[in-house]
Parts: structure tokens; C-alpha cells; sequence
């Protein structure tokens, strides 16, 4: 509404002053607000109400979500019906979905960069245009940060790029991969601060203002999920009355997924790229539970220091359990291939059971926007 007010009424596309929080706040230089720049802020001269320019961009973010995790899974594995699994799972899955309940623009519109992002990544340690590649990661890190609200989902995909410069070193050529990855990083990294410093360098001089600078463990490390409930929060939630059409969940990848994900793993372990996401997906589920692993970060990088809310660690985990599905898809192929010899029709009746399968999972047994209570959202 700030953003429509000032650009219907007075013509300007930057507002300088936020008039409704804490009693008035500079507004330009704040990454705590939404911008023009942003999806929102698009669609602004073609919308008149707040509730129409929320509803389009949902659609919008939906839609780029399935399209750009599609184009991710496509250029990994060459498969196009283990590509449209793995976007079906990234669009309707639970946790986003409960996203869109709870009105969560700002991870939406970061939300459908991931894939893209870590496709360059992946292009970057390639020999061919590797610099050229790296500056285009280094766009899209910088617009991770530029479309939300501070750095709720950029964290986690730096870690997971953090996680795949590690893999990608270790092998032959070890002198020379090393070499690589710095000069890739260092790429990466100075896009990134290049074409955000003018949201980054204010904001950390508003938090080292702020009790929000430094947060105490306490604060930072709160709200965490023991082992016990794992499953329930990160795969499938068993409750009373299960199963229930589009009941609870929230924060959960569904139990279809979670085994393709798994068969994935364990049917390609040894590629460097599944290996990598299937360590961001641990990661993610670390963090979530506040280990030791969240405390080490916390304590020793920086942006940690003001983190708040680790259960948003999960956008890391549906990400790249998303991913596995995909190749636990083309896992399952090779198996059915090789028991079914004979059978012609064997891919597409497979194809077909397991997205009626996934359908049934998130969807129709998923968490219904409708159906959340406002304490709800949190998860």
C-alpha cells in the first residue's frame, strides 16, 4: 500500500518514509520493507488493490517456481518426466503452501530464483564460460537479497553453494580446482555485494544500532525441533484421525517424495551432485533442530549473529529434496527397466503412478491454506 500510495498519488517510485511501522521509518534503505524493484512493486501500475497484486503475484511465483526447477532438473538429468515431478513437488508442496497462507511474499519471491541460482552454480564449475557464468550467479545471489526481506532465504542457498565449492574440490587436479573455486567465489561474491551494497551496507548499520545486531543464542537458537519429530515435520505428520483431506502439515516434503528422494541417494551417491544436495538437505534439518552445527554458525558468521526464526532453514531442504525426486525418478526408471524388460508401456505407467502418487501426497492429503489457524503459520 506504501509503495501504490506513492506511485499513484505522488509520482514517485521510490518512497522515501514508511509512515505505519514503529512510529515512521526510513524507507528507501531499508531491506526490511518491499521495493519497487520487486515483483510487488511490478505490478503496481496494472493493479489497483493490495489483495488483486497479492493474488497475481502468488500465481506468478507458483507458475517461475515449477518453470525454473523444471529447467534445473531438465539441464541435470535430461529427463523431462523426472523434471515435471520434481517441479510438481517445489510448486505444492506443504511448506510452501503454508507460505502462501501466511502471506509470505518475501520468501515467494525469492523462492522461485533457487533453482535457477544453483543451476549456475553448477554451470560456473564447468570448464566452458565459467566466468561468464559466475557473474550470472552472482546476479541472482544479489537478487535473492533485493526481492525479500533480509537474508531469510539467501543464507541457506549460500550455504548450499558453500557445500558444492567443498564436493567439487575434492577430486583429481586438486591444485587447480582449489584455484577454480576461489576464483568463482570471488566472482560470485563481489556481483553479489556490488549490486545489493545499497540494501546490505544500511541495514547492517540499522542492526549494529539494534538489540537485533548480535542476538543472544537464546533468542537466535529458539523454537527448534527435536529428533522425535522429525518425521513428522520434515517427511510426513502421522496425527489422530490420519489421513485427513488437506489436514495438517506444514513444514513436511510428503512421504512419496521423501522415498524418491532417498532411492536418489542411494542409487547415486557417488555423483558430486546429488551428493551436494543431499548434504544441503541435512544441513537444512540440522539447523532446524538448533544442533550444534546452527550454534557454529551463530557463533562464527556473521549474518547469523541476527538471525531470528531457524525454521525458515527449511526453504534449503524442500529445495533440494525437490531436486532428488527428480533422480529418484530416474532411479526408479532404471529399476523398472531392468525387472520389466518386456514391458513397452513400462516408463509411462510408471510416470503416471508416481504423479498420482505425489498428487496424493502433497496435495489432497497436504495442508490446505484454508484450513490453517493463525498460530498455524509459524510452522
Amino acid at each position: 500500500e506504501i509503495l501504490r500510495q506513492s506511485l499513484t498519488d505522488y509520482g514517485d517510485v521510490f518512497p522515501l518514509w514508511n509512515p505505519y511501522t514503529m512510529g515512521g521509518q526510513p524507507y528507501l534503505a531499508m531491506p526490511d520493507n518491499p521495493q519497487m524493484t520487486s515483483l510487488v512493486g511490478l505490478l503496481i501500475p496494472f493493479l489497483a488493490k493490495p489483495n488483486q497484486i497479492f493474488l497475481v503475484a502468488v500465481l506468478i511465483d507458483m507458475l517461475l517456481a515449477g518453470i525454473f526447477m523444471y529447467i534445473l532438473v531438465m539441464y541435470l538429468v535430461k529427463n523431462r518426466k523426472a523434471a515435471f515431478i520434481s517441479a510438481l513437488v517445489y510448486t505444492f508442496n506443504p511448506w510452501i503452501v503454508t507460505n502462501i497462507a501466511g502471506g509470505g511474499m518475501t520468501t515467494l519471491n525469492v523462492y522461485i530464483l533457487i533453482p535457477l541460482t544453483m543451476m549456475f552454480v553448477v554451470k560456473a564449475f564447468r570448464k566452458e564460460r565459467w566466468v561468464f557464468y559466475s557473474v550470472i550467479t552472482g546476479i541472482l545471489f544479489s537478487l535473492q537479497i533485493r526481492l525479500s526481506t533480509g537474508l531469510k532465504v539467501f543464507l541457506f542457498v549460500a550455504l548450499l553453494f558453500g557445500i558444492y565449492i567443498i564436493i567439487y574440490i575434492v577430486g583429481p587436479n586438486f591444485k587447480k580446482r582449489i584455484v577454480k573455486a576461489f576464483f568463482v567465489s570471488l566472482i560470485v561474491a563481489s556481483i553479489t555485494f556490488g549490486l545489493s551494497a545499497q540494501f546490505v551496507l544500511p541495514e547492517k548499520e540499522f542492526l549494529d544500532m539494534t538489540s537485533r545486531g548480535n542476538l543472544a543464542w537464546e533468542q537466535s537458537g529458539g523454537g527448534t525441533i527435536p529428533i522425535k519429530d522429525w518425521f513428522n515435520n520434515f517427511i510426513e505428520p502421522f496425527y489422530e484421525g490420519w489421513p485427513k483431506i488437506q489436514g495438517h502439515g506444514g513444514g513436511n516434503i510428503g512421504l512419496i517424495p521423501f522415498i524418491l528422494a532417498f532411492l536418489a541417494v542411494y542409487a547415486y551417491w557417488k555423483d558430486k551432485k546429488v551428493l551436494a544436495f543431499a548434504l544441503g538437505a541435512m544441513l537444512a534439518v540440522l539447523i532446524v533442530s538448533g544442533s550444534f552445527v546452527y550454534y557454529l554458525l551463530w557463533k562464527y558468521v556473521p549474518p547469523f549473529h541476527s538471525f531470528r526464526h531457524i525454521h525458515r532453514a527449511a526453504v534449503l531442504f524442500i529445495f533440494a529434496m525437490s531436486v532428488l525426486v527428480g533422480y529418484g525418478f530416474m532411479a526408479l526408471s532404471s529399476i523398472l527397466k531392468k525387472k520389466f524388460e518386456k514391458v513397452d508401456v513400462k516408463g509411462n505407467v510408471a510416470f503416471i503412478a508416481v504423479v498420482l502418487l505425489v498428487i496424493v501426497n502433497i496435495i489432497l492429503l497436504g495442508v490446505s491454506p484454508y484450513a490453517l489457524q493463525i498460530g498455524d503459520i509459524s510452522h
